[in-house]
Order: structure tokens, then C-alpha cells, then sequence
């Protein structure tokens, strides 16, 4: 049985390299509608669930084969969607034009109201229900049951945890801010969150993606992984449905990072 499970896994990883050591590295240039800007245009492989970001003249580099989907996307820009063909591959050069979004504004549908124009003839016509006064008595109001709210005033949650106070003071909290102070707690959970990232992130970007995409330097990496993660960098970027968000937020981020040097 042991023998042939590491078959198995065996034959699937020679698979996926054999997926990936197909694809070659293929030179984009993305040109933009005059007067837009062309850099921070997403790129992702659907197929092989990679992606790449343009540059400043719309110029990425990206593996592909023939038959992958790729998908161009920015805020300002119409998503496109191409399927590589062979001749992509063979000249391993791909050219695409990009087009802007057109906001349409919805329907608006004007109903007529029997409105003339002059407000004393038009509240006239308005239909109103007679108000009994004494609804509104203080008795009434007084047996009313009231549901709290953001709108309602706090009440003391001091006295409703049945906390003790000494001259205007929770003895309890202060106690506990200061033991925090004096021994803080140990950030393993963070930590363990901080590794799992950039071991994804390494594996999953080149150097090259890391220097040329994100102006980072090689020696820069792990600072600006972990100035990232604490930045909004969390772990459930890194799932392949959020491929588009997660390659976002490092261009925001990358772009922080370079402005504090």
C-alpha cells in the first residue's frame, strides 16, 4: 500500500512539472486608450493560476502555453479575456489593446403624481390619517417597551457585569492593563501567519516579480513581506480565487514600502 501511494505521488508531481516546464515565458505589451496609463494592468493565467503585473509602459512577462486563458483587468478598464494561441507561443510575444469601462446610468422612470406646481394646491390633495392625541400621553409612553439600539444611551456595563468600582476606578481592568504591560503576550499566531505567507509568496512569485513588477529588491523581500502582512495582508489572500485581490494589495503595499526608505 505505501508503495503505491508514493507511486502515486511520484507520478503526480513529475506531472505538474511537466505541466509547468511546457509553458515558456512570454513577453506582453499592454497599450491603453489615449490618455490612460497602462501601468497596474492585472494579468492572471487562469489556467495555470499565475499572474504578473504591466509595468509603466505596459510591458509583463508571463508563462504560458498555447490554450491557456489569460485575464487583463484594472478599475478603469474593461475586463478582457484571450485564449493564448500558437503563434503566441512560437514568437513568444503578445500584444493586446485594452479598452476603457462606460459607466451607464441606470433607467430612471419619472411617474406623474397629479403634482400642479403650487405647494398650498398640492398638500391639499396629500391624504392624511387623523392622530388621536392621547396616544401620546405619558402613561401610555411610560408602559411603552422600549428595544435598545445604537440610538438608545449606553448603559453602565460596569455595574451590569456586576464589576466593583473603588472611587470612580475598575480596580479589575486596571490591574489587567498593567499585568498586559508587564508581560505581554507571546505573537506565535501571528508569527506562524507571517511564515505560511512568505512561503507561499516565494514559491509562488520569481525574484524577477518581486524586482521588476514590484520595484522590490532582493534583499527587500522579507521586510516588505512582513511590513505586508501587517498592512492587510492576511492568509485567505492567498487562496487561487483571490489571485486579483491579493496581486493588488502588494502593488499598494510595494508602492507604501518603497515611499518610508
Amino acid at each position: 500500500m505505501k508503495i503505491y501511494i508514493s507511486f502515486c505521488l511520484m507520478f503526480f508531481t513529475f506531472g505538474c512539472l511537466a505541466q509547468d516546464q511546457s509553458r515558456v515565458e512570454v513577453k506582453g505589451n499592454i497599450t491603453a486608450p489615449s490618455g490612460f496609463d497602462a501601468e497596474g494592468i492585472t494579468i492572471y493565467n487562469q489556467t495555470s493560476n499565475r499572474g504578473a503585473v504591466s509595468s509603466e509602459k505596459g510591458d509583463f512577462l508571463l508563462k504560458m502555453k498555447s490554450g491557456d486563458s489569460l485575464v487583463f483587468s484594472a478599475i478603469q478598464f474593461r475586463e478582457l479575456k484571450i485564449r493564448v494561441g500558437q503563434e503566441v507561443i512560437d514568437s513568444r510575444i503578445l500584444s493586446v489593446e485594452i479598452s476603457e469601462v462606460v459607466n451607464e446610468l441606470p433607467e430612471i422612470v419619472i411617474r406623474p403624481h397629479d403634482l400642479s406646481g403650487n405647494i398650498e394646491d398640492d398638500l391639499k390633495n396629500i391624504e392624511t390619517a387623523p392622530i388621536d392625541p392621547s396616544a401620546f400621553s405619558y402613561k401610555n409612553l411610560k408602559n411603552t417597551d422600549v428595544v435598545p439600539d445604537d440610538l438608545n444611551s449606553p448603559g453602565n456595563a460596569a455595574m451590569h457585569n456586576n464589576q466593583q468600582l473603588t472611587n470612580g476606578l475598575n480596580i479589575k481592568n486596571v490591574v489587567g492593563l498593567i499585568g498586559k504591560s508587564l508581560f505581554p503576550k507571546k505573537k506565535s499566531e501571528n508569527n506562524t501567519a507571517l511564515v505560511r505567507i512568505d512561503r507561499e509568496l516565494r514559491a509562488r512569485y520569481s525574484v524577477d516579480f518581486f524586482n521588476v513588477t514590484l520595484g522590490i529588491r532582493e534583499e527587500q523581500i522579507n521586510d516588505f513581506i512582513s511590513f505586508a502582512e501587517e498592512n492587510g495582508l492576511q492568509p485567505e489572500l492567498l487562496k487561487k480565487d483571490k489571485e486579483m485581490d491579493l496581486l493588488q494589495l502588494l502593488i499598494v503595499q510595494s508602492e507604501r514600502f518603497r515611499e518610508q526608505e
